[in-house]
């Protein structure tokens, strides 16, 4: 069963649409439909691994990874596919205190 729905798009998003609907020789619901299924995919595959990932945290399994070093290694992984980057400037000492 499909039921109708009623959407206001803005005026340039709803030009990308038309043009892949050409583009696609589809209508524009079938791009509609497809974008928000990706969407719903998507957001619901986070939703369940933050859940999935806080409930492993509240149960003590969690293998927790210190925020240095996940930026170390992924700054290595960075360099090594692209080079080195220019120096930046550090963050604050206190950054984690701002946190929430």
């Amino acid at each position: 069963m499909r039921t109708p729905h009623s959407i206001r798009l803005p005026d340039d998003l709803s030009e990308r649409v038309d043009k892949l609907a050409a583009a696609l020789e589809r209508p524009r619901s079938w791009v509609i439909e497809r974008a928000i299924a990706a969407y719903l995919d998507d957001q619901e595959w986070q939703v369940a691994k933050i859940r999935e990932a806080r409930d492993d945290v509240r149960a003590g399994t969690a293998t927790l990874i210190p925020h240095e070093h996940v930026v170390a290694h992924l700054d290595a992984m960075i360099e090594q596919a692209v080079g080195s980057r220019p120096d930046r400037e550090q963050p604050d000492n206190d950054a984690a205190d701002r946190v929430a």
